[in-house]
């Protein structure tokens, strides 16, 4: 092939790429696990920060959280649902367990909800401000070609393991 052929040819398959939303080195800079694992613990942090929109730059443009009953698409809506939890509780989380990949990480997460108000509409059951709900959940997160988050997908294993009566 030609090198004026060959330019055509990459100039119009970083061109397909760029439509679909993505770069000319998309597929060579995918974060690996280790990566990954790193990005994971930072998202973490801002999560426990409870600055909700501190996630958004995390999240791929067409994210969606599964929810129990719903779903939650774009990083907006997700920022909004946390927003709103926030208005009560205080949701704080713990890596128990992490494996990760390029393509996506299974973690176990122990979460701790300390009402400061009544939150009389949260799924589990209503709090009373200083109650405290754990839990502990399996979520697993599905990346993009960057990083980004495109699919979570939590799943309660243990429920109230506080030991600490409403």
């Amino acid at each position: 092939m030609s090198l004026t052929r060959r330019a055509a040819a990459a100039s119009i398959a970083a061109t397909g790429l760029a439509l679909a939303g993505g770069t000319a080195t998309a597929a060579a800079a995918r974060p690996t696990g280790p990566a990954m694992r790193e990005r994971f613990g930072r998202y973490i942090e801002q999560f426990n920060s409870g600055r909700p929109e501190n996630l958004a730059p995390f999240f791929a443009p067409n994210v969606v959280l599964y929810l129990p009953g719903r779903e939650l698409v774009g990083p907006d809506a997700i920022v909004a649902h946390y927003r709103h939890s926030f208005g009560f509780l205080t949701e704080w989380l713990r890596i128990d367990a992490l494996i990760a990949d390029e393509n996506g990480l299974a973690a176990e997460l122990y979460t701790r909800f300390t009402a400061h108000r009544d939150y009389p509409d949260f799924k589990a059951r209503p709090l009373k401000a200083g109650d405290i709900y754990v839990v502990t959940t399996f979520v697993l997160y599905e990346f993009g070609e960057d990083g980004s988050f495109t699919r979570i997908r939590p799943a309660m294993w243990q429920r109230d393991t506080s030991g600490i009566p409403a």
